[in-house]
């Protein structure tokens, strides 16, 4: 008797190191016999969360969601074709209902830390390390000092837990250092509470629930990165994903269809054409399978946040988006103010900070550490020390530049946090010269809020306190001024209780 033909299908499971399950299904099944069979082997509890995508090596690795009502052989699928399991539409599930699901959970933890490393979810310079510190925990339990050192995940490698782009230039050391700081305040966390933590911090992100596409031009050969979620389409700049060039969300979307489109360069393609009703007329160049893959993509997600098909949806096959309880049926527009490369003025200084140092003049490291805390702990930078032998003119200028930028842009920025509120400065440094305290006077307004200021063991001091008793007149917070070791004569202690008009114990030549 002949046998029946079969079919052996390697499902990948997106995440970090690609884990494959193997499947044999007879030759004739369709989709969804495939979808069972790997939902059964993972013990997934919530299936309609998930989803198989084909993916097109010669199409930039594209993914498209398969049909479950197709044959495998209708779909084109053969032994050789790559198969992925993952989520289907990001944002709209309960974690609440997840937690019964603990292989799925587990899965959906992976899968996001992979987008994170792999930067389809973009996130900052701290919010990457905090990311890596709880993957950590769930990885190794609970923190355990005789063990988790620097050194300890030198075999693991930095690829392997934080994200190549949007962090700062510092050794493999420095980043575990900063990520075992972390590791260890979350104590007794279990493994699950530590998985459970990254989900729910990862929704934090502005551009979670995103399907991110990159490497997409318009028909005026703009590159953009195309974000497709809940509430409708975002276009980013393509080298910068946080920076929103148009909107299309479901109030303001009048048209999203496939179109024949011509570009600038005369090349023909198939197009997605995209207009609001904020005037933003965008036709983006990809080819039919994109297309289609992205307006289902698009009316899946109304019709699962709204319970109806969008006007003009012609794609939604409602039986493929499950409207379960998983998911909460809501519209509501995400707040584009948080599409920003920092949000904070100290990401901001960290980032200017390390784009002023060099190999030659490598960064300061107490002033590092000073920041990473205030960054990672997410305190106001309120007190200022910079009390090293070592510390240059070179350090001095770079670190004081870095704070009056952040002070400038961040007044142009009113959805920033203004976590720099400097309140006492303490200045230490031998080998400063007369110049620095120039520099100093100069900039002493941009901190208005300076209650005590203290400059020790700086002989250049009594060349320049004619500039510093100028800038100390103009400063109405200012409430202790100590001065030790710096050679100043009588009349330059006069000079400076004159400009601002306190008594003599207020300020002290040591």
């Amino acid at each position: 008797m002949e046998s029946k033909k079969s079919i052996v299908l390697r499902i990948h499971l997106l995440k970090k190191d690609y884990l494959t399950k193997g499947i044999e299904l007879p030759e004739n099944a369709t989709v969804m016999d495939a979808f069972v069979h790997i939902v059964d082997k993972l013990d997934i509890v919530y299936p309609s969360l998930w989803a198989l995508y084909v993916q097109y090596p010669l199409e930039n690795d594209f993914q498209v969601a398969l049909d479950f009502n197709s044959t495998l052989k209708d779909a084109n699928i053969t032994k050789k074709s790559i198969i992925i399991f993952k989520v289907r539409y990001w944002k709209l599930f309960s974690s609440n209902r997840l937690k019964r699901d603990n292989s799925g959970e587990e899965l959906i933890f992976e899968q996001l830390h992979h987008l994170v490393l792999s930067e389809g979810l973009t996130c900052s310079e701290n919010q990457a390390v905090r990311f890596a510190a709880i993957s950590l925990h769930h990885t190794y339990g609970v923190f355990d000092p005789s063990k988790h050192k620097v050194g300890f995940l030198d075999k693991i490698g930095q690829d392997n837990l934080l994200p190549k782009t949007n962090i700062s230039d510092h050794d493999f050391h420095y980043w575990q250092e900063r990520m075992f700081s972390i590791y260890k305040t979350f104590g007794g966390k279990t493994k699950i509470d530590a998985r459970r933590l990254y989900i729910e911090e990862a929704k934090s992100l502005p551009h979670y629930g995103l399907s991110l596409f990159d490497k997409i031009q318009d028909i005026n050969l703009v590159d953009f990165m195309v974000g497709i979620g809940e509430d409708g389409v975002y276009l980013f700049h393509r080298h910068d994903p946080a920076l929103l060039k148009h909107q299309f969300t479901w109030d303001l979307l009048k048209t999203c269809e496939i179109v024949e489109a011509t570009s600038k360069s005369g090349q023909k393609s198939t197009g997605l054409h995209l207009v609001n009703s904020e005037g933003s007329d965008v036709t983006l160049c990809v080819t039919k399978r994109v297309a289609s893959e992205w307006l289902s993509l698009i009316n899946g997600y109304y019709f699962i946040a709204h319970g109806e098909k969008r006007d003009g949806d012609v794609t939604t096959n409602t039986d493929m988006v499950i409207s379960s309880e998983l998911y909460e049926k809501r519209s509501e527009k995400r707040d584009v103010k948080r599409f920003q490369r920092f949000g904070r003025q100290l990401l901001y200084v960290k980032a200017t900070y390390m784009q002023k140092t060099n190999e030659s003049h490598p960064p300061y490291a107490k002033f590092l550490n000073i920041l990473d805390q205030a960054i990672d702990n997410e305190n106001k930078l309120t007190r200022l020390s910079l009390t090293s032998n070592d510390l240059t003119d070179f350090d001095f200028a770079c670190i004081i530049d870095s704070l009056v930028d952040a002070q400038i842009y961040g007044n142009q920025h009113p959805d920033w946090v203004l976590d720099i509120q400097l309140e006492e400065l303490i200045l230490r440094g031998p080998k400063l010269s007369r110049g620095s305290l120039q520099q100093l006077s100069d900039i002493l307004e941009y901190f208005p809020n300076l209650k005590s200021l203290q400059i020790s063991e700086y002989r250049p001091l009594k060349k320049a306190v004619r500039p510093l008793a100028k800038a100390l007149s103009s400063m109405k917070t200012l409430q202790t001024v100590i001065i030790e070791d710096c050679d100043l004569s009588s009349s330059d202690v006069e000079l400076l209780e004159n400009a601002v008009d306190w008594v003599l114990t207020n300020i002290m030549e040591g």
